[in-house]
């Protein structure tokens, strides 16, 4: 019920919180974003598109301009409950690694942006996101997480390769 509530919850809001301000000011780099792991030809399909993408994208996730800062809000709630239902315990259902754990790390990895991650970002976030970023993985949550994704994940193929789709 955890995962499901996290994955309802938590993803879509993270997602509106992160590309809602690079539509806004950067939507090159918000398509960056949306593509990294699809190799470049995702990008270059899009890239003729991107004057209608944002608002496609938009609609298809139930992403307003007007909810940012609620879905910031939700974020950090979200952050909150990971905390709340850990209980300083290693992992969040019982004492063994679960999907509940699985969907939190998941969900946050594209925040975290881990070593361990199968497709790293390959472009800088503007300030104003690194701002948000940093302020998110202060939260003992996030902390957590990045462990999850070291203590679970191992290092990808994709990565260790170094074909990790740009």
């Amino acid at each position: 019920m955890l995962e499901d509530d996290l994955d309802e919850t938590l993803g879509p809001a993270l997602r509106a919180a992160i590309v809602t301000p690079l539509f806004r000011h950067d939507p090159d780099i918000a398509l960056r974003v949306l593509t990294t792991g699809m190799g470049s030809k995702a990008y270059r399909t899009l890239w003729p598109l991107l004057r209608i993408f944002p608002s496609f994208y938009r609609f298809r996730h139930r992403i307003s301009e007007n909810n940012l800062e609620h879905d910031r809000i939700i974020v950090a709630a979200a952050l909150d409950r990971i905390e709340h239902e850990r209980q300083n315990r290693a992992y969040l259902v019982g004492e063994a690694f679960s999907v509940a754990d699985l969907t939190a790390a998941a969900l946050l990895g594209v925040l975290l942006q881990p070593p361990e991650i199968q497709y790293p970002l390959q472009v800088a976030l503007p300030l104003y996101l690194k701002d948000y970023r940093a302020t998110l993985l202060r939260h003992p949550a996030a902390q957590w997480a990045a462990g999850i994704y070291r203590l679970h994940r191992g290092y990808s193929a994709e990565v260790a390769k170094g074909t990790a789709a740009p």
